[in-house]
């Protein structure tokens, strides 16, 4: 899925996102199963080996998940501001609308929002089929299925690259937010507790696909960025060219000349949204 791009930046980061997850997730797996096999309740358990606990909030993985939240936001933002330079509003107000609720999932992940708003929400639709006043994946499946249905049109006007990543982003993120987040709740009703190997596996899962989903997601903004929008790019205070560069990998620097070619060659056989 992740191809050779003109420029380096996109690629580099999501391999320094997927090593910095994959570790994350390990050191739950290792932290937390220790913790099952030696009898020692995950609850009960406090200190260092919560810091990698990724079912718990206000965390290291909690605060990683925040950051790279953000990051969508403001990559969503640049997208934005460059629509409206170029007179796009329908186009402009998309981008940011996206960008308001990575900028809201990012708060949400920093200090836990929904810890306080959801379980009230639940038990007004507990009457719902699979809701069970504590599972909030309903809730976030109807939140999902709304953000689809309002973007569409947007999304399929989109390049045909760009268009993938987000549609594979968006389905490995839900997957783990919802999907895994119901087999996880399956097994704690099943044993009437969090502290099984079952548990800490599927949680682990989870919370390893949604990282994955929004490392995806950041490959593909600046990848849209990088092929779509650098020429436009002149409120950062520098030309385009300039900006280019920023994102350039080794060859393109070496030759600049013809790196530039390429990146506009590249973005004349694809239409911007």
């Amino acid at each position: 899925m992740i191809q050779k791009s003109s420029t380096n930046l996109p690629v580099k980061l999501f391999k320094l996102q997927s090593g910095w997850i994959i570790f994350l997730f390990l050191t739950h797996l290792i932290t937390q199963s220790r913790n099952v096999l030696t009898g020692r309740s995950l609850e009960a358990v406090q200190g260092s080996l919560q810091i990698f606990n990724l079912d718990n909030e206000a965390n290291l993985p909690a605060w990683y998940s925040s950051c790279a939240l953000f990051v969508c936001a403001l990559l969503l933002g640049i997208i934005a501001a460059s629509s409206a330079k170029t007179g796009r509003k329908k186009t402009r107000n998309s981008w940011f609308g996206l960008s308001l609720i990575f900028m809201l999932l990012s708060l949400d992940e920093a200090i836990s929002i929904h810890e306080e708003i959801i379980p009230g929400i639940l038990r007004r639709i507990d009457s719902l089929p699979f809701s069970n006043g504590y599972d909030w994946t309903v809730l976030g499946g109807l939140c999902f299925i709304g953000v689809v249905a309002g973007y569409f049109r947007f999304w399929w006007r989109l390049p045909s690259v760009t268009r993938y990543m987000f549609a594979i982003a968006a389905v490995i993120f839900v997957g783990g937010a919802i999907g895994f987040e119901k087999i996880s709740h399956f097994y704690e009703a099943k044993y009437q507790t969090e502290n099984t190997i079952a548990y800490v596996v599927t949680c682990g899962i989870e919370e390893l696909l949604e990282m994955m989903g929004i490392a995806l997601f950041t490959y593909g903004l600046l990848d849209y960025i990088t092929q779509h929008v650098v020429e436009q790019i002149s409120f950062f205070g520098a030309d385009s060219d300039g900006f280019a560069a920023g994102f350039a990998g080794a060859d393109s620097l070496s030759h600049p000349q013809q790196g530039h070619a390429g990146l506009t060659k590249k973005r004349s056989k694809t239409t911007q949204v």
